[in-house]
């Protein structure tokens, strides 16, 4: 390889690496022509609403916004303070506890004998203690806390049972 040649081969790169610098100035300088050109548009944008169109809004109706807006973060503020966030309406202690109180106005209340029996799946008369005490353990298997029932149900269990023992003299 001559002098020449190596000559050449290095002008070469270098014409080659000018002409892809001189390619990426100037799309650097298109691309940030077209961004100065979509500011100014948003900037032209909002003086048009500023100017034009805001004086054209009653007062009252931007007043009804600001207050609605004003209102909105405010029970925002609220929920964050509460701990919740603002998808949910309630925290989750809450949601349970409403959901037992409504479960305990379903339950029904023992007040008498036929209604203990039929609680406890006994017939209405003519039952042993012994199946009275497995009468009570079926029914507390389904309705136990720990096992998945509600606390006020297995209350009324409880309930029909001492009510069956006290009536018997089983106590």
């Amino acid at each position: 390889m001559t002098a020449g040649d190596v000559y050449l081969t290095y002008f070469g790169g270098a014409v080659a690496l000018g002409v892809i610098g001189g390619l990426v100035a100037i799309t650097f300088v298109l691309v940030t022509r077209l961004i100065c050109f979509a500011f100014m548009l948003v900037l032209i944008s909002a003086e048009i609403v500023l100017l034009e169109v805001l004086p054209s809004i009653p007062a009252r109706v931007i007043n009804l916004i600001s207050d609605r807006c004003s209102a909105a973060i405010a029970a925002q503020k609220a929920r964050k303070a509460r701990g919740l966030s603002a998808f949910r309406a309630e925290p989750e202690w809450q949601r349970l506890g409403r959901e037992e109180a409504r479960e305990d106005a379903t339950i029904v209340r023992i007040n008498g004998w036929v209604p203990a029996c039929k609680l406890l799946g006994l017939p209405v008369e003519g039952f042993t203690k012994a199946q009275l005490s497995r009468a009570y353990r079926k029914a507390m298997r389904k309705a136990h806390p720990d096992l998945g029932g509600s606390p006020s149900h297995a209350k009324a269990i409880n309930i029909a049972r001492d009510l069956i023992r006290k009536q018997l003299g089983w106590t």
